[in-house]
């Protein structure tokens, strides 16, 4: 006999009294009977079964855990009778019972039609931490955290509610464990093959809104389904970076231009300091080789000084320049934020490269020397001199000359 005849002969027993030899009869045959649930007592529901009462437990009025009892009371369900005592005082019954059976009996017509790539409806059974279980007809099958949406997913939670009505996309299944993987983002279409060129075009401005941070950098909401990388040098043209939490923190939102777009590896790559002036550029007349700065002290290294220069350009004092004799600690003379006097010996925009040295008024000149040196070697200007002499010895020679002029005036 199928579920569905029992059905039939339970409807017929709907509005006949159902007295203890037919329900002796349902036991007997496993013939599903209606019940009226009529209170809460411990332990499960008091159920009218006509002119006689049964007990449910609690574990046995649905398939899923109940949070709520009496959202069951006044409700009428079909059970199977499991215990039955022909005295008619002792008779339980089970309404998950029949659900698992129907259930099982629905799963089988399914996944008879399921295949990979079938469109389904389904409704949200449970959530964990992995993903959501869809019942999609009397089986279920779990949409994979991955599969949620084309956005990263911290907790399924965010993405679907219990009860909620889906379209999802068988994706495999595994027979022999009885396991179907679904797809929820699928059925959604890829936001990169929408708007990648059309809605996202490379060198482009957008706002967008900061979904994670790494040490390396900040991952950007653009579209959904669509993020892109705003790496740590990108960031600021200035002072270095540790870390992107010292500017952004998750929800935060940000201008943004996209830099590059690979289509391959559907990755984007933004930036933000490009919306701003190259502070290169801006201090392109400051920037001359001798020109003397007010800088600040940012970083020390045993190889010597990193310092900030106009509006936080990152120079560099090597230990020797530091104006500090090699049998002593410079680390120790100097401190983080100590605002010192510095001259510029190379400048090279290209690597953004910035050699300094710190000004000390008795070595100025030899400074100056120096940088003279530099520039007529690049015009070819010193050939001849540093074949007669050696480039370190007309330094050191001009310099003496000056400091013994020095002496005279004094």
């Amino acid at each position: 006999m199928s579920t569905q005849d029992e059905i039939l002969i339970s409807y017929k027993m709907r509005k006949k009294d159902q007295t203890r030899e037919i329900l002796q009869d349902a036991y007997e045959n496993r013939v599903p009977v209606q019940g009226r649930v009529a209170d809460v007592n411990k332990g499960g529901f008091v159920i009218d079964l006509g002119k006689q009462r049964a007990f449910c437990p609690i574990s046995q009025i649905d398939l899923s855990y109940v949070n709520n009892l009496q959202e069951y009371v006044g409700k009428n369900f079909h059970f199977y009778i499991t215990r039955f005592d022909s005295s008619g005082r002792d008779i339980v019954v089970s309404r998950s019972a029949l659900l698992k059976q129907e259930s099982e009996q629905k799963a089988k017509e399914t996944l008879k039609t399921l295949k990979p790539g079938t469109i389904i409806e389904g409704t949200v059974k449970r959530i964990i931490d992995i993903g959501a279980f869809v019942d999609i007809g009397g089986i279920d099958g779990l949409i994979h955290i991955s599969e949620l949406s084309w956005d990263r997913v911290e907790n399924p939670s965010d993405i679907v509610a219990l009860g909620q009505v889906l379209t999802v996309k068988v994706l495999n299944i595994d027979e022999e464990n009885k396991r179907i993987s679904l797809s929820l983002r699928t059925v959604q279409g890829n936001p990169w093959d929408t708007h990648i060129g059309t809605g996202i075009i490379e060198g482009n401005v957008y706002e967008g809104k900061i979904t994670r941070l790494e040490n390396y950098g900040a991952f950007v909401s653009l579209l959904p389904g669509i993020q892109g990388l705003l790496h740590i040098s990108e960031m600021s043209w200035g002072k270095p970076i540790k870390h992107p939490q010292e500017l952004f923190k998750p929800g935060d939102k940000v201008l943004v231009k996209v830099l590059s777009i690979d289509h391959e590896n559907k990755r984007v790559s933004l930036g933000m300091k490009q919306l701003s002036q190259d502070p290169w550029d801006e201090a392109a007349d400051v920037l001359q080789t001798g020109n003397i700065l007010n800088a600040e002290i940012n970083r020390i290294r045993p190889s010597g000084l990193e310092v900030l220069v106009h509006k936080d350009l990152i120079g560099f004092v090597p230990a020797s320049l530091t104006g500090i004799p090699r049998n002593e600690n410079f680390t120790k003379v100097f401190q983080i934020g100590q605002e010192i006097s510095v001259q510029i010996l190379e400048v090279d925009k290209q690597t953004r490269r910035l050699i300094l040295s710190i000004v000390n008024p008795e070595k100025t000149d030899e400074n100056v020397d120096y940088q003279e040196y530099l520039v007529n070697l690049k015009k070819g200007e010193t050939q001849e001199e540093e074949t007669q002499m050696g480039s370190f010895g007309r330094i050191l020679s001009r310099a003496m000359e000056k400091k013994q002029q020095k002496d005279k005036d004094t």
